[in-house]
């Protein structure tokens, strides 16, 4: 905003302002406070304007989301229904696929404890907190930084699995695109080969899983899941050369969801940078030819 008239405003309300030890700027002398605002016609062309950007952002969240149902449904496909590439020609035996091993899911998972004292911590560094991981969605759109912290708490790479252990019933559970930090009440997983990656992911992420994990979750104010006990959890587990062309398809989806997710980053901060340089004209727009959307039409002609 304009310096000089955010100094105005700001020195107007300190005159009108009644009181002494603690000066109040009642309603009826704030609405009195003047203030610069764009024409309606300025005002519809930065909607307009910004829309764009919304509507991008929206777009490609539902790309992610489908792509999201794709991987998934491979997986239900292949290792729940067990209609995997060349199924008709393995034999079962005791209900598994030959080949495939009952195995813990310790087997395959480690869980991650690398703690991290607040003070350690960069201002900068990103930090998840159980807010900020979705429900039902493998893929992480937003977080905070460790500014904002006011406790230790734990590191998590690039690829890990995190999952909310606060109420699992939540079915927090996601993929990590970025290092950071995260909430204690986090329990961060890391496949201890590369191509368990796709296969542990949507295990962990399955509502079955999450059923179990609430069944045997401790406390009841704050029921919280016991990786004690989850880690026991016996699975039929694939042989490496299904569960390598497995993790090849899941690869090509999670890159295409990474690279949304990035745009998206890119989208948000170039509109919250706009926004206020749009309604102080610092960024005059009165010359350009903007398109309204369909529903903004008959609005920008009145």
């Amino acid at each position: 905003m304009n310096p000089e008239k955010t100094k105005f405003a700001y020195d107007f309300s300190n005159a009108v302002a009644s009181g002494a030890a603690q000066p109040d700027l009642g309603h009826s002398l704030f609405l009195s406070m003047p203030f610069k605002y764009p024409d309606i016609s300025t005002q519809q062309k930065i909607a307009a304007i910004l829309s764009a950007y919304d509507d991008l952002i929206e777009n490609n969240q539902r790309r992610i989301a489908l792509l999201e149902k794709m991987a998934e449904e491979i997986y239900r496909e292949w290792f729940v229904r067990l209609r995997f590439p060349g199924h008709e020609k393995v034999k079962k035996v005791k209900g598994v696929p030959e080949g495939w091993e009952v195995r813990t899911l310790a087997s395959i998972a480690s869980e991650i404890k690398r703690g991290i004292k607040k003070k350690n911590l960069a201002d900068a560094e990103r930090y998840l907190g159980l807010e900020h991981i979705p429900r039902r969605s493998i893929s992480i759109k937003e977080w905070a930084t460790a500014s904002t912290v006011e406790s230790d708490k734990l590191l998590f790479q690039d690829r890990d699995i995190l999952f909310g252990k606060i109420r699992p019933y939540l079915h927090k559970v996601a993929l990590a695109h970025f290092s950071g930090a995260c909430s204690s009440d986090t329990i961060v997983l890391r496949p201890k080969e590369k191509f368990y990656e796709g296969y542990l992911l949507f295990t962990i992420f399955s509502d079955t899983f999450i059923e179990l994990a609430t069944i045997a979750s401790k406390g009841t104010k704050m029921p919280r899941a016991d990786w004690g006990f989850l880690k026991q959890l016996e699975l039929a587990i694939p042989d490496a050369k299904l569960l390598k062309v497995f993790q090849t398809k899941f690869e090509l989806l999670f890159s295409q969801i990474v690279n949304l997710l990035r745009a998206n980053e890119v989208l948000t901060a170039s509109r919250d940078l706009l926004l206020p340089r749009l309604i102080s004209g610092k960024l005059s727009i009165e010359h350009l030819d903007i398109r309204f959307p369909s529903g903004m039409e008959e609005s920008a002609c009145d």
